[in-house]
Protein backbone atom coordinates (compact mmCIF):
# COMPACT_ATOMS: atom_id res chain seq x y z
CA UNK A 1 0.00 0.00 0.00
CA UNK A 2 2.77 2.53 0.71
CA UNK A 3 4.41 1.68 -2.28
CA UNK A 4 1.71 2.42 -4.19
CA UNK A 5 0.89 5.34 -2.60
CA UNK A 6 5.03 6.25 -3.13
CA UNK A 7 4.45 5.25 -7.07
CA UNK A 8 1.23 7.52 -7.40
CA UNK A 9 3.06 10.52 -5.50
CA UNK A 10 5.88 10.58 -7.73
CA UNK A 11 3.68 9.90 -10.96
CA UNK A 12 1.03 12.95 -10.34
CA UNK A 13 2.38 15.66 -8.36
CA UNK A 14 -1.63 17.02 -7.47
CA UNK A 15 -1.96 13.73 -5.84
CA UNK A 16 0.34 14.57 -2.84
CA UNK A 17 -2.43 17.58 -1.44
CA UNK A 18 -5.44 14.56 -2.16
CA UNK A 19 -3.22 12.35 -0.03
CA UNK A 20 -2.21 14.60 2.72
CA UNK A 21 -5.86 15.90 3.00
CA UNK A 22 -6.69 12.10 2.97
CA UNK A 23 -4.42 11.43 5.84
CA UNK A 24 -5.74 14.03 7.63
CA UNK A 25 -9.31 13.46 7.46
CA UNK A 26 -9.12 10.07 8.71
CA UNK A 27 -6.81 11.38 11.13
CA UNK A 28 -9.29 13.54 12.43
CA UNK A 29 -12.06 11.32 12.33
CA UNK A 30 -10.04 8.71 14.70
CA UNK A 31 -8.92 11.46 16.99
CA UNK A 32 -11.84 14.05 17.20
CA UNK A 33 -14.16 11.26 19.24
CA UNK A 34 -11.90 10.88 21.64
CA UNK A 35 -11.48 14.86 21.69
CA UNK A 36 -15.63 15.76 21.87
CA UNK A 37 -15.83 13.22 24.76
CA UNK A 38 -12.69 14.22 26.37
CA UNK A 39 -14.16 17.98 26.18
CA UNK A 40 -18.19 17.09 27.01
CA UNK A 41 -16.36 15.64 30.30
CA UNK A 42 -14.93 18.89 30.99
CA UNK A 43 -17.29 21.26 30.29
CA UNK A 44 -20.03 18.68 32.86
CA UNK A 45 -16.83 18.86 35.52
CA UNK A 46 -16.77 22.78 34.96
CA UNK A 47 -20.98 22.92 34.97
CA UNK A 48 -20.73 21.00 38.26
CA UNK A 49 -18.40 22.70 40.14
CA UNK A 50 -20.09 25.95 39.13
CA UNK A 51 -23.25 24.64 40.14
CA UNK A 52 -21.54 23.41 43.81
CA UNK A 53 -20.22 27.02 44.26
CA UNK A 54 -23.70 28.95 43.48
CA UNK A 55 -25.05 26.78 46.22
CA UNK A 56 -22.24 27.38 48.71
CA UNK A 57 -22.85 30.90 48.01
CA UNK A 58 -26.38 31.04 48.29
CA UNK A 59 -26.00 28.83 51.73
CA UNK A 60 -23.64 31.34 52.75
CA UNK A 61 -25.66 34.13 52.14
CA UNK A 62 -28.88 32.35 53.98
CA UNK A 63 -26.36 32.28 56.63
CA UNK A 64 -25.17 35.62 56.73
CA UNK A 65 -28.88 37.05 56.68
CA UNK A 66 -29.70 34.59 59.96
CA UNK A 67 -26.92 36.21 61.43
CA UNK A 68 -27.46 40.00 60.46
CA UNK A 69 -31.18 39.01 62.23
CA UNK A 70 -29.71 37.54 65.67
CA UNK A 71 -27.28 40.68 65.99
CA UNK A 72 -30.55 43.09 65.06
CA UNK A 73 -32.60 40.95 67.66
CA UNK A 74 -29.55 40.86 70.34
CA UNK A 75 -29.04 44.99 70.00
CA UNK A 76 -32.63 45.43 70.33
CA UNK A 77 -32.78 43.81 73.90
CA UNK A 78 -32.91 46.53 76.35
CA UNK A 79 -29.82 47.18 78.59
CA UNK A 80 -28.60 45.95 81.83
CA UNK A 81 -28.86 48.18 84.73
CA UNK A 82 -25.43 49.75 86.03
CA UNK A 83 -22.37 48.71 85.58
CA UNK A 84 -20.78 45.31 85.19
CA UNK A 85 -19.49 45.38 88.79
CA UNK A 86 -23.20 45.50 89.80
CA UNK A 87 -24.54 42.96 87.83
CA UNK A 88 -21.63 40.98 89.56
CA UNK A 89 -22.49 41.32 92.99
CA UNK A 90 -26.51 40.53 92.57
CA UNK A 91 -25.13 37.45 90.98
CA UNK A 92 -23.04 36.58 93.83
CA UNK A 93 -25.74 37.54 96.17
CA UNK A 94 -28.44 35.51 94.06
CA UNK A 95 -25.79 32.41 94.28
CA UNK A 96 -25.58 32.81 97.76
CA UNK A 97 -29.21 32.73 98.30
CA UNK A 98 -29.92 29.70 96.74
CA UNK A 99 -26.71 27.91 98.28
CA UNK A 100 -27.78 29.04 101.57
CA UNK A 101 -31.61 28.01 100.83
CA UNK A 102 -30.13 24.34 99.50
CA UNK A 103 -28.29 23.94 102.92
CA UNK A 104 -31.49 24.26 104.77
Amino acid sequence: MIAWLLKLATGNPLAVPWIAGGIFLAGLAAGAGGAWKATDKLIAAGKAREQRAAEAVKAARSEAAGLAASIATLRALPKPPGPPAELCDQARRLLDDEVGSRAR
